[in-house]
């Protein structure tokens, strides 16, 4: 599924624009506070003011935290169902 969606995005997304493509499920201040805590994506460059982050880490950094539902019972996305 990330793959799909990596062929539709830009190849740098910054982190003001992140709700254009992600909606709420990635939110600029979820971004700011992960890279705070040095949970956020492994890669990002500060141009200015602006946060910057190339779209194959981000969609990485969103799979390492991403869950398989299945009837409403979550397991690991490296789990079987």
């Amino acid at each position: 599924m990330l793959n799909d969606l990596a062929n539709s995005l830009p190849p740098v997304i910054t982190r003001k624009k992140i709700k254009k493509y992600f909606g709420e499920v990635v939110t600029p201040g979820a971004l700011a506070n992960a890279d705070s805590r040095g949970t956020g994506p492994r890669v990002r460059y500060r141009v200015g003011r602006d946060i910057m982050y190339p779209t194959a880490y981000l969609l990485e950094w969103l799979e390492s935290r991403s869950f398989i539902q299945f009837n409403n019972v979550e397991h690991p996305k490296d789990a079987p169902p």
